[in-house]
């Protein structure tokens, strides 16, 4: 008896031992870490960059992608790529199209270590779920990173939402606010993915003290006439105005208003309603409207374009890529304003590819190894062109600053020095609040 169970447990044996690679290879993977030995680096390694070349919101998108692709092409002319591994530029053209963007990440998410857009707030709201189950990393820049719903997805990273701005906004608005009474704010919402996400504000706004006197859509496909929600907006008799309008509806918005004869700016000082606009402007955008029509606007900008970087340990870079982004373009250099960020949102990337090429070797560079050990690890990572960079795995928002802006009588005016947004829908979800 002994010796058949003898013989029977060496054959249980014997068989595990056989079924053991078997197992191991049905286990969860993760990319190892790098051996000793030998560095094998590929011919070349894939990025892929989704913006609005030929759209309704090129304007917007396309100079601070100009601004990112001038940074990987120096980078390529002048280092080879990163540590000598050349990177190929996939540029897809969006026209802001939802089909045009699906397409694109299907036909090269196979081909690329990671991905960025420019303004696309449909491409991360239709395909966060995508990223999620592919483990590809995407960056989001320029105000388009509106899938940062609560708890991040972990595939996300950089950029700011348009919620957060309304958040960070609101925080200066009541700072400065003297009258005893609770300040009224409307918010005119631009009807789209990023332009919407701040209809869940309400619930932050009214924590903070403010009382939400109006929320209006505009559609931004098509549009000819605002009036009907400027009206309506008027009519509520708001203190302050949020509006995250893409450059066609804000031309016609800004026009419409002036013509209703309402003045921008604080009542105290003559105004009818502060106007805050959640994203920046820049020379195009100006030269579309009359400056009349703009003079007294309050918009955001993201610390990554911030011009009071100027001479410090960073200007000699920032004039190095401007001159080359006017000798690839043929520019002006008074278009250059956004690419300052499209600069800095290059180096970050670049940053989070070597980290991983670091933690795994080249030769088992993966999507999922820049996700899992690229962004995540980097910390105070400095550009020289905006305040430090952080991301972490809690929060993949990259600790960005903000600007808040002031355009009065054809000059610029700072409002405040650069602070770190609050993340509205992390308090929504802490709070019990539902914004999915």
């Amino acid at each position: 008896m002994i010796k058949r169970t003898s013989i029977v447990f060496g054959v249980v044996i014997s068989l595990l031992l056989l079924a053991l690679p078997v197992l191991i290879g049905c286990a969860p993977k993760e990319t190892p870490p790098a051996p000793p030995g030998k560095v094998v680096k590929p011919a070349s390694v894939g990025i892929a960059a989704f913006v609005d070349m030929t759209g309704p919101i090129r304007a917007m998108s396309y100079p601070g992608h100009v601004g990112y692709v001038t940074y990987w092409r120096w980078l390529n002319e002048t280092k080879g790529g990163i540590d000598g591994v050349p990177i190929k530029i996939i540029e897809i053209d969006t026209a802001y199209d939802i089909k045009k963007m699906r397409a694109g990440y299907e036909q090269y998410k196979s081909e690329v270590l990671t991905m960025e857009a420019q303004g696309q707030s449909p491409f991360f709201d239709s395909l966060y779920e995508n990223f999620k189950e592919d483990k590809m990393p995407v960056y989001a820049s320029i105000g388009g990173s509106d899938a940062f719903l609560y708890p991040p997805t972990g595939w996300i990273f950089g950029g700011i939402n348009t919620s957060d701005l309304f958040g960070g906004y609101a925080a200066w608005a009541m700072k400065n606010w003297k009258e005893a009474r609770k300040p009224k704010v409307a918010l005119l919402l631009g009807d789209y993915p990023g332009g919407r996400f701040p209809l869940f504000c309400p619930p932050y706004l009214e924590n903070m003290g403010m009382e939400v006197v109006a929320t209006e859509l505009v559609p931004y496909r098509g549009l000819t006439s605002a009036m009907d929600q400027l009206l309506r907006v008027t009519k509520a008799k708001p203190d302050f105005v949020f509006t995250t309008l893409v450059v066609s509806q804000l031309i016609i918005v800004l026009d419409e208003l002036r013509g209703m004869g309402i003045k921008l700016g604080p009542k105290a000082k003559g105004g009818d309603f502060e106007l805050f606009y959640s994203y920046g402007f820049d020379k195009d955008m100006m030269a579309a409207m009359r400056p009349e029509n703009w003079d007294g606007i309050v918009v955001a900008q993201v610390s990554g374009w911030d011009f009071r970087y100027y001479g410090k340990p960073g200007y000699e870079f920032y004039t190095l890529m401007t001159d080359k982004y006017m000798e690839y373009y043929n520019v002006p250099k008074e278009r250059l304003a956004p690419s300052i960020a499209g600069f800095s949102m290059g180096m970050i990337m670049a940053e989070a590819i070597k980290k991983a090429a670091e933690k795994v070797g080249w030769d088992r560079l993966t999507s999922e190894a820049v996700g899992l050990y690229g962004y995540p690890e980097i910390k105070n990572f400095e550009t020289g062109l905006c305040p430090t960079i952080s991301f972490s795995k809690d929060d993949p928002r990259g600790q960005f600053g903000y600007l808040f802006r002031l355009y009065k009588d054809g000059t610029t005016d700072f409002l405040q020095d650069i602070e770190t947004l609050p993340w509205v829908f992390k308090w929504l979800d802490e709070h019990g609040k539902p914004f999915k």
